[in-house]
Parts: C-alpha cells; structure tokens; sequence
C-alpha cells in the first residue's frame, strides 16, 4: 500500500491518495506523509500545523526507540523527517513568494541539505520525489 500511496502523489493523483489513506496503516511513513501532503494541498493552516506535529512524532519515533547500533533502521526515519522539514521549507516560501529561485535563501539551503543525505540513487530520488510534489502543491 506505501508504494502505492507514494506514487500517487509523485503522479498528483490526489482522489488515489485519499481513498488510499482510509486502508494504509496508520503509521507507516508512506501514510504520514500522504497526510501531511494532503493538509498543505488544502492549504487549512491549522490543519497543516497538526499535520505536522503528527508527522514528526510518528517519523521520529523509531529513532527515540532504536538500538545504539540500529543507523540503517533511524535513517529511514531520517529520511522522513528531512522530507517534512522540506515541505515545510518549501511551502513557506512559496506562500512568502510566487517563484523559485536557486539562488535564493530557500534554493541554498535546498542545495546544502540534499548534499547532506547518502549520495544514493533510491535516496536521492526520493528527496527529489518530494520536492517535485510539494513544489507541485496547489
């Protein structure tokens, strides 16, 4: 069901995305995130505010509950916490401003913090995926 919720949003098929939410675990983080996209395409402030206090605390739990020596297990989790934070990086500036610009505050730090993530393809495309989408938002 992940796989299935993440490619309807790669692809903007919101209807897919909501009906797919009502039987997909609760927390997984394709589910989380299919969430909180859902609320910043809404564009309800508030429920974008609670969307994002639920994403954080079911992506992060792994991390707060894992092993020492567990770092492949945390960076999953990891992974799913940059994304929240990018969509919200993302969706802040776009409400401050109609356009995107590389070299613009956001463009900057966009840069330096995918060139913090492991240079792999699987996780690199999926920080791309979802700057795609988000920046795709309405």
């Amino acid at each position: 069901m992940g796989l299935q919720l993440e490619s309807s949003w790669i692809v903007g098929a919101w209807d897919d995305v909501a009906s797919g939410l009502g039987t997909a675990p609760v927390h997984r983080p394709e589910t989380v995130i299919a969430r909180l996209l859902l609320s910043a395409r809404s564009g309800d402030a508030a429920d974008i505010q609670t969307a994002l206090a639920a994403a954080r605390l079911d992506l992060g739990t792994p991390i707060a509950t894992s092993n020492h020596g567990s770092y492949r297990q945390s960076y999953e989790a990891i992974l799913g916490l940059h994304a929240v934070h990018e969509l919200e990086l993302v969706r802040g500036s776009q409400l401050a401003r109609k356009s995107y610009d590389a070299n613009s505050e956001i463009g900057v730090e966009l840069e330096r913090r995918f060139n913090s993530v492991l240079p792999t393809f699987r996780i690199q495309e999926t920080v791309l995926n979802m700057r795609r989408t988000v920046f795709s938002l309405r």
